[in-house]
């Protein structure tokens, strides 16, 4: 069974009498078991340990090689998900090297039944809205993804058919938090739900029915994190049903379908992106012949402006803000090409091709001139000049190690 615990103070993960909880009590539970370990170390003696978590298996293992048939299986997917979160990176020999710009790792104690890995995460490492990354990031992303560790909890068995965990519930949402609440998706029941909870307490506050179960063969539910936003949430299902409703209870103040009222089509996946909220505007992708991007109005969901020369389908990346030369612009990644939109009326001001395959998912980066993109199934990466909206592309797709160089200042 898994525990995770601090360098300085032991996080004892509640066991027993919590089986009684509510499917909604136990999703609460799970995100305050990870706040615990932010108020744990708040104190200025423990300041120092904040971005470090300790992962403890009492199980017998070996060692960190996941290929290896002795090697714990939950441990390898909590591996996996530090290293794929930027503790690694292969170079151009495709060799798995450790990112020592981003963190570093080790093993602390390794016996037949007790073995302990430790994560640190370097100071003035950041997520891509400049939050700093902190242990509690890395605990929270444990104890919601990992069977072993919800038993461990004592929050329900994921494969149980009659007392299954909330966080059981369908669906790969993350979390945002703002002003002692706690905003997420889920599918329950054959229903997408909007959540609210209490930060602190765990309560559930409200929640909304965003739409019906998107389903397929690889999960179902939804996956987009909500926006918080001048006191709204934005939530966007997976069929494509982007809710606006009111912070404090849950109030709709709008509703649209990406499909029926946007022209758009579901990509196989679902749609998975989390809007972006910018300058009164909801910036969204439905993708389609009406035009690929979308900008609707915060309070009413009027549309403003769709990219009418830009009519690419949906992927699965989020578009982000950039201030580029003094002036701003909408970025967003599709299969077959990287965009930049003006925000005023949605015209495409560059573009350049990127040789999709299957999915393409991660969110752009921008840093001093230049946008970075990354997809998988053997696309690799590539890094773009924008200069006066006419993008250069400085580096092969397949020269990820260089660009990693290149980039490794702003590596998150």
């Amino acid at each position: 069974m898994g525990q995770v615990d601090s360098p300085q103070t032991l996080l004892l993960i509640p066991r027993g009498g919590s089986m009684k909880f509510t499917r909604s009590a136990k999703f609460a539970l799970a995100a305050a078991a990870s706040a615990a370990l932010a108020v744990s170390l708040l104190t200025p003696a423990q300041a120092a340990t904040r971005s470090t978590v300790i992962l403890h298996e009492t199980n017998p293992i070996t060692g960190l090689n996941c290929s290896l048939s002795a090697t714990n299986s939950t441990t390898c997917s909590a591996v996996g998900y530090l290293q794929g979160a930027g503790f690694n990176y292969y170079n151009n020999k495709k060799e798995l090297v450790k990112n020592t710009v981003f963190g570093s790792y080790k093993i602390v104690k390794n016996s037949a039944t007790d073995f302990r890995t430790q994560w640190t995460v370097n100071p003035g490492r950041v997520w891509s809205d400049g939050t700093p990354i902190t242990g509690e990031d890395l605990l929270l992303s444990h104890v919601l993804s990992s069977d072993a560790y919800s038993i461990a909890a004592g929050l329900g068995d994921p494969k149980s058919k009659t007392n299954p965990p909330a966080f059981n519930g369908l669906g790969y949402s993350g979390v945002t938090v703002q002003a002692g609440s706690l905003y997420t998706m889920g599918a329950f029941d054959k229903k997408e739900m909007l959540l609210a909870y209490n930060s602190s307490s765990g309560e559930k506050l409200w929640e909304v029915h965003v739409g019906e179960l998107l389903t397929n063969g690889w999960g179902d539910g939804p996956r987009m994190s909500p926006t918080i936003s001048n006191g709204k949430i934005y939530a966007l299902g997976a069929r494509g049903n982007l809710l606006c409703v009111l912070a404090k209870n849950g109030e709709l103040v709008w509703k649209k379908s990406l499909v029926d009222d946007l022209g758009g089509k579901v990509p196989g996946w679902g749609y998975t992106e989390s809007v972006l909220v910018d300058q009164e505007k909801v910036i969204c992708t439905p993708g389609g012949k009406d035009g690929t991007i979308a900008a609707l109005d915060a309070d009413s969901g009027r549309t403003i402006w769709r990219t009418k020369n830009f009519t690419d389908g949906a992927q699965y990346s989020s578009p982000i803000s950039i201030m580029h030369q003094g002036k701003k612009q909408y970025v967003q990644l599709v299969m077959k090409n990287i965009v930049g939109i003006d925000p005023g009326n949605g015209t495409v001001l560059w573009k350049s091709t990127w040789p999709g395959k299957v999915a393409v998912i991660p969110t752009p980066i921008f840093s001093n001139g230049h946008v970075y993109v990354t997809s998988g199934y053997g696309v690799g990466c590539k890094l773009v000049k924008l200069g006066n909206n006419y993008p250069t592309n400085i580096a092969h797709p397949k020269h990820f190690h260089f660009l990693l160089l290149h980039l490794q200042h702003q590596i998150i």
